[in-house]
Formats: structure tokens, C-alpha cells, sequence
């Protein structure tokens, strides 16, 4: 099927609307329009609740608000980790195995060294303006780790 049958056998509005004059190429967009690839989605013609002052964050603002999905995938990730460190020992009591401590807590270290190494290239990177000290997270000591789970799994 041509491109131009494909926007012969269906009469589209919108693509109507953005004209087909002089020196007009239809995207990829205008052509699965034109074919009415977009005709009769869920929630074709719902009104969008638009703030009465231009807000470019709108739509994230209403997810949020709505409570659709984790507030924690906005928090930067060094706050993340550092909650993940608060509840270290939740984690680690609930795992099967001193092996398997080792390898989350590991993951941790690993994760939280990445994440300081950035921060404090970042802090460099500004060092000029009189840049704060960067806000890190917190290691933890494997074997300590360790011990405690033995301690609980073995009392």
C-alpha cells in the first residue's frame, strides 16, 4: 500500500487541519493519522485539566498528586541510598543467607561509592563558586553485616 492510497481511503480532521500545500511532507505521524491508526483510542477526546497559570511541569505535578507511582523516583539518589541504609538491617534480617548479607550489602557499598565518586566530582566541577560539601551516603561494613544476621538467625 502507497503512502498516498493510505491517505486517500481515510479522511482524518487533524490532518486536514495541517494542511497539504506547497512543499508539505506528511510525517510519519500525519500518515498513521491519515490511515486512523489514532481513531477511537481510551481516552480520545478526554479534556486535560490545564492550571489557569502556564505551568511547564503540570502533568508531573498532577501524577504526583494523583499518587499513580513511587514519589521515591524523583528523590535524588543519594537520599535513596540513604534511606536504603536506614533499613539496612530489615533488609539484611530477612535474607536466607550470610552469603546472600554479603552480596546485598556489597551492592549497597558499591552503589553508594558510584554515587559519592559523582558527588564529589560534581562539587569539584563547581569548586570555583564556593560549592557546599556534597551530601553522601553512608557505607557499611560487611562483616558487621554479617555477624548481625548470625546473631539473629542463630539465637
Amino acid at each position: 500500500m502507497s503512502e498516498e492510497s493510505c491517505a486517500d481511503e481515510h479522511q482524518n480532521a487533524w490532518l486536514g487541519a495541517v494542511g497539504e500545500g506547497a512543499g508539505y511532507v506528511p510525517t510519519a505521524a500525519d500518515l498513521a493519522a491519515a490511515s486512523g491508526v489514532f481513531d477511537n483510542l481510551a481516552l480520545a477526546g478526554t479534556k486535560l485539566e490545564l492550571p489557569e497559570v502556564h505551568d511547564p511541569d503540570w502533568w508531573i505535578k498532577s501524577r504526583i498528586a494523583s499518587g499513580e507511582f513511587d514519589r521515591e523516583a524523583l528523590l535524588p539518589s543519594v537520599v535513596v541510598l540513604r534511606k536504603e541504609h536506614d533499613a539496612l538491617a530489615d533488609t539484611v534480617r530477612a535474607l536466607p543467607s550470610a552469603q546472600a548479607v554479603r552480596e546485598c550489602v556489597e551492592d549497597y557499598n558499591a552503589r553508594a561509592r558510584r554515587e559519592n565518586g559523582e558527588a564529589v566530582r560534581e562539587v569539584g566541577r563547581r569548586s570555583g563558586t564556593g560549592g557546599e560539601a556534597p551530601l553522601l551516603a553512608p557505607l557499611a561494613d560487611v562483616e558487621e553485616w554479617i555477624a548481625l544476621w548470625h546473631r539473629t538467625h542463630h539465637s
